[in-house]
């Protein structure tokens, strides 16, 4: 369906008691873990490997303090070259330049190989070869998996819609044992590889908005790590073995951050400053050329620098003055699914919204489910200004009142009443193009309408009352245009997810798990929803 035409949702309830038929695979329900095997299994890695070298021998452990140490600790020993050692857990992982990285979740891919360089070569641009090839490899195996939006970022990640889903630290470790003869004239490398794959990293509190996980990005689909990463071995052994030209020219077709794009630049010191400036150059060294907003050059390599996108437009979460649950978990959501290579998503307070100049900036406003007050109409004009002059609106039950007055009408409860129960709703889809056909919400059980006098040149709408456990008629969620731009009206908490829910409602175990089973098709809504809003 094209962005300008209006999208229906329509919903179906169901009694708790009946059996929930959301069209996802069964393992799906079981998050935050590799489903098909909870444990990696080394037995399974074989067969599925074409390499010489790379992931040959295998060390695994469940829990270590990190790899890079176990690792560097056997090359010296004389262990062979490509040797990788797994754990599940990394009690002590580290980044680049010592950076915490986190590694405790179950699941994912936490691996450090053995590597054998030529020691001539030894040094920083040959460290950040390998670098640049094994996320070029990598990069192929996740593409190959059909995440055709997958990017690497200077210096040393691999990003899909902004959100970091591997990184890789070369550490140098000296020159290889020489009592053994292949090992002669060799240096050690160590190349660590996190990838998050069997996680559920959109709702975790800390990473949501920065890191994302195969999972996440298949719509919920678990992958073996066994085979994943015999593939990345066997795609290892042949990136590694390119030289710098063709290196060189394949990042360059596959970098996230394009020559003349403005950039976050963060100088890599104590006090990490950071500054605007554009992105003029990337060397065939590795180092980078920045000109900042005075208009001077600064070159320098990973080791002075990292970069981010530097968007230009936002999305704006209105919060009010009392920072609303609804509000505050929507920016979580949209923090973990709008491209923030793109776009920003910033919280905007009352004050800020009056005085308007968020929308010099803004593509979109969006707002939670919170109660009106007496100088809603103020909100209420500037609001609609904003879309019909081009803007988006995305309103969550009660807030979508702040864009047009009483299109929704419900029971008098407020912000201060205890929690009151909900049940889920079966979305059922008229929109082709998600290929979903009934996705678990959390719907409310204060009564709900929209009022068809509201809606702009007569425009059908949704009319249900949850506590009757029917449809009444229409829709659950509304697209349409409104000026020059448009407007999203959803009458269900989309915000909520299994993590949340309870915090705000009461629900039964069964609809709890529901809403579980179809969080990534939730997911798939929303981001469906914020492309016709012009904003992914």
């Amino acid at each position: 369906m094209d962005t300008t035409e209006d999208m229906r949702i329509s919903p179906k309830f169901e009694d708790d008691k009946h059996e929930s038929r959301i069209d996802l695979p069964e393992a799906e329900a079981d998050l935050g873990s590799s489903v098909s095997n909870k444990f990696f299994n080394v037995d399974c890695v074989q067969q599925h490997l074409s390499t010489k070298l790379m992931g040959q021998n295998i060390v695994y452990k469940e829990m270590t303090g990190t790899t890079m140490d176990d690792a560097a600790e056997q090359a010296v020993l004389g262990v062979s070259p490509g040797t990788a050692f797994i754990a599940e857990i990394q009690t002590k992982a580290r980044g680049s330049r010592s950076k915490k990285w986190d590694a405790d979740q179950c699941g994912n891919l936490y691996v450090s190989f053995v590597l054998h360089r030529d020691e001539k070569l030894r040094g920083f641009v040959d460290r950040f070869d390998v670098e640049v090839a094994s996320s070029l490899a990598v990069l192929k195996v996740l593409q190959d998996l059909g995440l055709k939006n997958a990017q690497i970022k200077w210096p040393n990640d691999i990003c899909i819609r902004g959100h970091k889903v591997a990184g890789f630290l070369v550490e140098d470790r000296g020159l290889a044992n020489d009592q053994l003869e292949s090992h002669k004239g060799k240096a050690i490398y160590i190349l660590g590889i996190g990838l998050n794959v069997n996680s559920d990293i959109r709702r975790h509190p800390l990473l949501h908005s920065i890191a994302t996980s195969i999972q996440c990005e298949l719509s919920g689909r678990v992958t073996s790590r066994e085979v994943l990463f015999s593939q990345i071995c066997n795609s290892l052994e042949e990136y590694l073995s390119m030289d710098r030209t063709k290196i060189f020219s394949l990042f360059s077709k596959n970098q996230m951050i394009s020559v003349d794009d403005s950039v976050r630049v963060y100088a890599e010191n104590e006090q990490r400053k950071s500054f605007a400036a554009l992105l003029k150059e990337i060397n065939y060294n590795w180092n980078v050329v920045l000109k900042d907003t005075e208009g001077r050059l600064l070159k320098g390599s990973s080791q002075d620098f990292s970069l981010r996108p530097n968007p230009a437009k936002t999305v704006y979460v209105y919060r009010g003055d009392s920072q609303h649950w609804s509000g505050n978990q929507l920016l979580e959501t949209l923090m973990a699914l709008v491209d923030i290579s793109k776009t920003n998503v910033v919280c905007l307070s009352d004050n800020e919204l009056l005085e308007g100049r968020w929308s010099s900036d803004a593509v979109a406003i969006v707002l939670g489910d919170m109660t009106s007050n007496s100088d809603d109409a103020k909100r209420r004009d500037v609001i609609q200004k904003f879309v019909q002059s081009g803007g988006s609106f995305f309103g969550i039950r009660r807030g979508c009142n702040l864009f047009l007055d009483n299109v929704l009408e419900f029971s008098n409860r407020t912000d201060n009443q205890e929690k009151i129960q909900c049940s889920v709703a079966n979305v059922v889809l008229s929109d082709e193009e998600l290929q979903l056909s009934k996705i678990g919400l959390v719907a409310s059980e204060d009564s709900l309408r929209f009022n068809c006098n509201k809606f702009p040149g007569g425009t059908d709408v949704v009319q249900y009352d949850s506590e009757t456990d029917d449809v009444k008629c229409g829709a659950a969620i509304y697209i349409f245009k409104y000026g020059s731009g448009r407007a999203c009206l959803c009458g269900l908490n989309l915000e909520c997810t299994y993590m949340n829910v309870q915090e705000h409602f009461i629900i039964t175990p069964e609809c709890l798990s529901r809403i579980k089973a179809s969080v990534y098709a939730r997911d798939q809504l929303i981001q469906k929803i914020l492309c016709k809003l012009g904003i992914n």
